[in-house]
């Protein structure tokens, strides 16, 4: 339930995802490929000092340039990345564990915002065109993106705030096995601004759900292992957006 692949221009990583401390005897590899060089922030920071290890490379294997080893506890500087990915390795000891790290990436020249929160579902099947006010057809800096990963989070927008007007934010989600989907927050403009769940890698996959609103919604079961998730806001009104993760799905 670590590590992954990740193809996105801005996103989060946060180790453990569902809080408490890490395990021991961790090995865990995280591959972020961007279209730019990246900014790494680290959001918060505990491992065991001298024994606990995260590892940042500029590139995407264990040969890459060294950018950085940290250990202990707070927040380290910001990392530059040069090339468009960044190879991140944590690793941790037998014994002594901590509450780990979050991690923000962002490309370097720009800052990023957070993903929307969701709504319960409505009934209408959705459709992955604009609505007929939007003037949009383009996907802003620092939304959508890829994720390669058995589990993970996704915020919108990332760095607190409410989300853009005229977005269209695509993320197709790879995993090894089925996902469980789970809103930790939600709110995007009621009956305007909507978030689509598919059971699948594409728009044409089986749709789970279209929510728009105030309130978290049930958790989404995929019945592949891939999930494609469209966020549409239209040219008025705009809020905090939301934040989901996603683990294997235990039947």
């Amino acid at each position: 339930g670590c590590g992954g692949e990740y193809t996105s221009s801005s996103g989060m990583i946060r180790h453990p995802l569902s809080g408490g401390n890490y395990q021991n005897n961790e090995n865990c590899i995280w591959i972020i490929r961007g279209s730019e060089p990246i900014n790494i922030t680290f959001v918060s920071f505990d491992i065991e000092s001298g024994y606990d290890y995260l590892y940042v490379r500029d590139g995407t294997s264990s040969g890459s340039n060294s950018l950085g080893r940290f250990s202990g506890d707070g927040e380290p500087d910001a990392v530059q990345i040069t090339t468009n990915a960044a190879y991140l390795l944590f690793t941790s000891d037998g014994s002594v564990t901590r509450t780990g790290f979050e991690i923000t990436w962002a490309p370097s020249a720009v800052s990023i915002t957070d993903p929307p929160t969701t709504q319960p579902p409505t009934t209408q099947p959705p459709t992955t065109q604009l609505p007929t006010n939007q003037s949009t057809t383009t996907q802003p800096q620092g939304c959508g993106g890829e994720y390669t990963s058995s589990n993970g989070m996704i915020r919108h927008p990332l760095s607190g705030g409410n989300y853009q007007n005229n977005e269209i934010c695509i993320w197709i989600i790879r995993a090894s096995e089925p996902i469980n989907i789970t809103f930790v927050s939600f709110n995007t403009e009621s009956g305007f601004d909507h978030f689509y769940v598919r059971d699948g890698a594409n728009s044409g996959s089986n749709l789970l759900g279209r929510f728009s609103g105030d309130g978290e919604p049930d958790a989404i079961q995929t019945t592949t292992n891939a999930a494609y998730m469209l966020f549409t806001s239209d040219r008025s009104i705009n809020k905090s957006g939301f934040e989901i993760t996603w683990e294997p799905y235990v039947r």
